[in-house]
């Protein structure tokens, strides 16, 4: 967490998907892309899947009343904030932590159970009302899903495979149609050799800057700053 990269690493790592399980006719398409940037390593991870099991209350996809319900699409980003570990353990926490809960599985006590969205609604309405319970469910599970991996990272038995995820990736999703992509940079140094800048100890990392500018090019960028201010007060007036 204590060091900078001299030049950006700008390499880009590519992974897209297309999932026409659901309906052919209306695919989901999806795309991520990531790069290094300043930080001496890659420490933000995403999910991006669409064959998570769905909640136990959603409806058959396609129209099709005997059908099966169509897999649910989880994406998500994490930003590793100064370390990879604890993106990478939500990385490879979150679905399974979802999938758990109360209010994407079976219905807890008093969470509505088959009146809420477990029986067929009837009358003008009933798909509208049945598709507002299923996201109202789905909002609580979230929730609840987050401060689970909150007490997880917490717990100190999770300490072991916190640290592993210091040294190791996830495996990636291998779904339906999903590709993976490596564009380099292509400049002079490809950034892949970039020196490591330390931060100097005891500053603050809030205050912690990826490049570090010359006394006058702060006092123009205070004045551009100003002059934006004062403008914008002139139009006010008129």
């Amino acid at each position: 967490m204590g060091t900078y990269l001299s030049t950006p690493v700008l390499d880009k790592h590519t992974e897209r998907g297309c999932d026409e399980s659901s309906d052919p006719s209306a695919p989901v398409r999806w795309a991520v892309v990531d790069m290094q940037g300043w930080r001496k390593s890659m420490e933000d991870a995403h999910v991006a899947r669409t064959d998570v099991p769905p909640p136990s209350c959603a409806g058959p996809s396609g129209g099709d009343a005997g059908g099966a319900a169509a897999a649910a699409k989880v994406f998500a980003v994490f930003d590793g904030h100064g370390g990879a570990e604890v993106a990478r353990f939500c990385q490879a926490r979150l679905v399974p932590v979802l999938t758990a809960q109360a209010g994407w599985g079976e219905a807890a006590d008093g969470d509505g159970g088959e009146g809420e969205c477990g029986s067929p609604q009837s009358g003008d309405g009933g798909d509208e009302a049945g598709d507002a319970a299923v996201a109202s469910r789905v909002g609580r599970a979230l929730i609840s899903s987050f401060h689970a991996l909150d007490r997880l990272i917490d717990d100190p038995s999770s300490r072991p495979e916190i640290e592993m995820w210091r040294v190791q990736r996830p495996a990636p999703y291998k779904g339906p149609g999903v590709e993976e992509e490596d564009a380099p940079d292509g400049g002079a140094d490809g950034g892949a050799e970039a020196e490591l800048t330390p931060v100097p100890d005891g500053e603050d990392a809030q205050g912690r800057r990826h490049t570090v500018m010359d006394p006058s090019e702060i006092a123009e960028s205070a004045a551009a700053a100003a002059q934006l201010v004062i403008d914008d007060d002139d139009d006010d007036d008129v």
